[in-house]
Order: structure tokens, then C-alpha cells, then sequence
């Protein structure tokens, strides 16, 4: 009987040290052009798939309805997370040549910011040949387990559709 309490004892002590130094890793693809608009989350534990979703442009009109609470969430995660990567490539051209210009120093300016807080690979540049509007990236993020669990909980019940 003295066995199976500390082999118990030994399970549970190994399930919690695991739910506080497990870290859950948040990765984001996003693809702009003109064939194809999505934005694609995926959430995985130890490289175990939790979560999945695509979001194309039709969709994410539907998932935005309550600005604050995405603003809540979003401030939550930015202030628990650690970034591990971004990578952009970001192509702009407006049918004006100076606001292509304009647009494009901004997003350099905010590349260029991201770059000096964080080892980011963002390139961005501008075609004034032709009206455009390109970007594919990715973002990697990265949680501990026991502070997300109450955020992924209320997701998984706001996204119940289903995995894709």
C-alpha cells in the first residue's frame, strides 16, 4: 500500500512540475496576395498539435466581432510571451507613387523598430510599376503552460467550429 502512495505521490508531482515548465508554442503563418488571403494559427505542446485553425479573409470578419475582448486577449499574450521568431516579407505599391513612398518608409520604419528589440527577418520593399500589395510571414511565440491554460480554454470554446 506504502507503494502505490508514492508512486501516486511520484505522478502527481511529475504532472505539475510538467504543467509549470512545459511552455506552449503559438506559431502564425499569414499569406496576402492576390490568389490566396489567410491567416493560419497553430498551438502545440512539445511539438504535440493542441490546436489548428486557417482563417481565410471571407472568415475573419466573423471572428473580430467584439474588438475588446480580442484587445484583452491580445494584451494578455503580448504581456506572458516570449517571441522567438518573425519573419516577413512584405511587398507594397499603391497606384501613386508617393504614397507608395510614404508606405513604404513606414513599414520600414516599423520593420527596422521590430528588428532593434527583437533578431527579426523582415524585408520589405515597394514596386512602383504596378498596384500591389503582398505579405507572407510567420510569427513563433511562446507561453508557459500554467498561465495560458485559462486563455486556451476560453479560445477552444469561442472556435469550437472544428480543426482544420
Amino acid at each position: 500500500m506504502m507503494i502505490a502512495l508514492i508512486a501516486i505521490c511520484m505522478i502527481v508531482l511529475v504532472f505539475l512540475l510538467l504543467f509549470f515548465l512545459l511552455a506552449i508554442n503559438l506559431d502564425v503563418h499569414w499569406l496576402w496576395n492576390e490568389e490566396e488571403r489567410y491567416l493560419k494559427v497553430k498551438c502545440h505542446i512539445l511539438r504535440i498539435p493542441v490546436y489548428t485553425k486557417r482563417i481565410t479573409a471571407d472568415q475573419s470578419l466573423d471572428l473580430f466581432v467584439d474588438h475588446h475582448q480580442w484587445r484583452e486577449r491580445m494584451t494578455y499574450i503580448f504581456h506572458h510571451a516570449e517571441v522567438k521568431q518573425i519573419r516577413s516579407e512584405t511587398i507594397v505599391a499603391t497606384s501613386d507613387p508617393g504614397h507608395t513612398a510614404y508606405l513604404y518608409v513606414f513599414l520600414q520604419s516599423i520593420a527596422e523598430w521590430l528588428r532593434s528589440i527583437q533578431n527579426t527577418d523582415i524585408a520589405v520593399s515597394a514596386d512602383f510599376d504596378e498596384e500591389v500589395l503582398q505579405t507572407e510571414g510567420e510569427c513563433m511565440i511562446s507561453m508557459k503552460l500554467s498561465q495560458t491554460i485559462g486563455e486556451l480554454n476560453k479560445w477552444r470554446k469561442e472556435f469550437s467550429h472544428g480543426r482544420e
